[in-house]
């Protein structure tokens, strides 16, 4: 087995499952959407730091659900 295969089989996501990573991603996508609709409520004020953290935030947490939910229903 080559190096990097076994690197990325000896990832964390492997020996607990989607399942947990999905569920513990949740919190931090709840967390990030709702500080955006913060910063969407300050309109053109709003700074764009704050705003690209977050919308990053998100999209990796939501990245993480959908793979844990198409494990879930594809095995």
């Amino acid at each position: 087995m080559p190096d990097w295969l076994a690197w990325i089989v000896d990832l964390p996501q492997y020996r607990y499952g989607w399942m947990l990573f999905g569920a513990l991603a949740t919190l931090p996508a709840v967390v990030s959407g709702n500080m955006l609709v913060h910063l969407a409520g300050l309109g053109r004020r709003a700074p764009w730091r704050p705003v690209a953290g977050n919308l990053l935030v998100l999209l990796a947490s939501v990245a993480v659900i959908a793979a844990a939910l198409w494990r879930l229903l594809h095995g």
